[in-house]
């Protein structure tokens, strides 16, 4: 089963033009005519992301005693509200999405950054962080940079850039984290500026094949969490947080959150002092996943069932040549 960085971004820097284009001038309405013979298609022709989808919606709520035509229709809604994400997150970014706004927790952040220092924030592809990014410009003094795997977010800034003029967060594209990495970031949390990093997707490039995973219970299973994020985080020796934004009717909750005052990593033994903050990040998603299900934003196969399968396989067939 192929990762999910190495499968080919859907759509364009025109693309998402146009999809921007029809929502601003025709509303929010045809944009859904637009977007249901995609979605459709999606869910009809991608099976890993359709399989993906159910496999989650199975664990996140209680559809165990749902008929299979029931269970197919919440799959194909969680495509959908996918799409009116991705719609808010163009929308954002022009001044033209008409929601309310709520924030809860941002009082510690705010006393830090008033102070000029910096912090981290672990953020996951669930609900809407792209809401939480934007919105940073409350933070006169405070850049919000934010470390990208791929150049398919590079696109979307330089779009918000060349057709809103308005000011979008600083993307940091990497492959994986070298020291001059680290040493830059330092430096910019030094200077009171804030990082946004995702700690549920794993590496990608040639890191990905020497990545370090961490294991924790997500949904009653264990998944693999990337050790990289908090491993940077230990070592930029900062307050973490812990960064969610969830849509409910036409309002937006944006849920900032302490994990730790910094990342304590003890020598030689990485693994083990950081897997009680992979929990925690755990356990906070898991919270969010199951109230906002439909809001999840990972659509591969997450607890790796493929590749398990796949290892037990050849397992018993070298048992049983």
């Amino acid at each position: 089963m192929s990762h999910w960085s190495e499968k080919k971004e859907a759509g364009s820097l025109l693309g998402l033009k146009i999809l921007f284009i029809t929502y601003r001038f025709f509303g929010r309405a045809l944009f859904r005519l637009f977007l249901l013979p995609v979605m459709l298609y999606f869910f009809l022709f991608k099976g890993t992301a359709r399989r993906a989808s159910l496999d989650f919606l199975a664990r996140a709520t209680d559809n165990a005693d749902w008929s299979a035509w029931r269970r197919g229709w919440q799959s194909f809604t969680h495509f959908m509200t996918y799409g009116e994400l991705l719609l808010d997150k163009l929308a954002i970014w022009f001044d033209c999405l008409d929601s309310e706004f709520v924030i809860h927790g941002f009082d510690p952040l705010d006393q830090l950054i008033a102070k000029g220092e910096g912090a981290v924030l672990l953020v996951a592809h669930m609900g809407n962080v792209d809401i939480s990014m934007a919105l940073a410009e409350r933070w006169e003094r405070a850049q919000v940079n934010a470390l990208v795997h791929t150049a398919h977010a590079e696109k979307f800034n330089r779009m918000v850039s060349d057709v809103s003029g308005k000011r979008a967060i600083n993307l940091i594209q990497v492959t994986d984290i070298s020291p001059a990495t680290a040493m830059m970031l330092s430096d910019r949390l030094s200077a009171g500026e804030l990082l946004a990093i995702a700690g549920d997707r794993t590496a990608v490039g040639e890191g990905a094949r020497n990545e370090r995973l961490l294991s924790a219970e997500f949904l009653g299973e264990a998944a693999d969490f990337p050790l990289g994020p908090f491993m940077l985080a230990a070592l930029l020796r900062r307050p973490v947080f812990f960064l969610c934004c969830v849509k409910t009717g036409n309002r937006y909750d944006i849920h900032l959150q302490p994990l730790a005052d910094r990342l304590i990593m003890k020598r030689g033994q990485r693994e083990a002092s950081l897997q009680p903050y992979v929990q925690q990040f755990a356990d906070r998603l898991g919270e969010f996943a199951r109230q906002f299900p439909l809001q999840w934003g990972n659509f591969y196969d997450f607890w790796r069932i493929d590749e398990r399968q796949k290892t037990d396989h050849d397992f018993k067939e070298a048992e049983n040549p």
